[in-house]
């Protein structure tokens, strides 16, 4: 039987021994802490993972595919920057729904679909028509009054904006199409020196002006000042009654030659403005030579 004594060294004994366990587990606690809060991130791409907040980096292709879930393949939200960077080279410009660059041989940004738009951007909280489920190649939408839904810009005067297409007839589909459902034009072309909008054609219509409405609209109206290459003025002296003018472009068959006076010579008209077809020529006929030292002046004008 144990004495008072060793009964209270014995107490003593096993408390010191708890406190030690404590004191242990507790540091050891603190330290598994210490080392959860001090945890070094994983390496982007280390594990086959994609770090958040962190570059990510790897020398293959990296797909997203959810084409068995039909739910979006990325949704990507930003409060102020880009919520979409896509970049080939160079450097990128900053604050938009989506930035592409590229210095290199490719596309900056690529958008494909088999049955809806390859590309659709939106500005602002108004929906466009169906957004996504057209088969444009690009949908730009904005509810902006003054902004544009696609903006082109070549800042090293290149194309702004370049449309192709290899449709047929003058009722086939535009290489740029222009639509306006309200009582605004449907294309406005605005040059701060040159020409405002610009027709090309090899062979067809350059420009084509057409009021389909029969409501008595003008299918070209003209405001300002016309200037047209095949027309022209001829001078006409004594003792000769005609004068003879090159057409640029040549004549048609179905060309048609106007003619008229532009000085006062009593008792003298245009008797005959005669087109040559084969030599691109309008021979001009007055009624009588003038009268010597008073030339006249005859103005000539070709459509068609």
């Amino acid at each position: 039987m144990r004495s008072r004594r060793e009964e209270q060294q014995s107490e003593r004994a096993g408390r010191t021994r708890r406190r030690l366990l404590a004191g242990a587990a507790g540091a050891l606690g603190l330290l598994a802490g210490e080392t959860i809060g001090r945890a070094t991130p994983a390496h982007a791409g280390a594990d086959g993972d994609v770090v958040l907040g962190a570059t990510n980096t790897t020398g293959s292709e990296t797909t997203i595919d959810t084409s068995g879930g039909g739910a979006t393949t990325l949704a990507l939200f930003a409060a102020g920057g880009n919520a979409l960077q896509a970049q080939n080279g160079g450097s990128f410009p900053t604050l938009a729904g989506v930035n592409t660059a590229n210095s290199g041989g490719s596309s900056g940004l690529f958008g494909g679909s088999n049955s809806g738009e390859g590309v659709y951007a939106q500005s602002g909280f108004r929906n466009g028509t169906s957004p996504g489920k057209t088969r444009n190649g690009v949908h730009g939408v904005t509810d902006s009054t003054t902004d544009s839904a696609v903006w082109g810009e070549a800042v090293l005067g290149g194309f702004g904006v370049t449309g192709s297409t290899k449709s047929h007839g003058v009722e086939g589909a535009a290489g740029v199409w222009g639509n306006n459902s309200a009582t605004g034009p449907g294309v406005l072309g605005v040059s701060q020196g040159g020409p405002g909008v610009i027709g090309v054609t090899s062979g067809g219509t350059g420009v084509l002006a057409e009021n389909i409405s029969g409501d008595g609209g003008h299918a070209l109206r003209v405001i300002g000042a016309a200037s047209f290459s095949r027309s022209g003025h001829t001078t006409i002296s004594a003792p000769h009654a005609s004068a003879t003018v090159n057409v640029p472009g040549g004549l048609t068959t179905s060309a048609l030659v106007f003619a008229l006076l532009q000085t006062s010579a009593p008792g003298m008209f245009v008797s005959a403005a005669v087109p040559v077809h084969s030599k691109g020529t309008v021979t001009i006929h007055l009624n009588k030579a003038p009268v010597k030292g008073h030339p006249v002046k005859v103005a000539w004008f070709v459509v068609n």
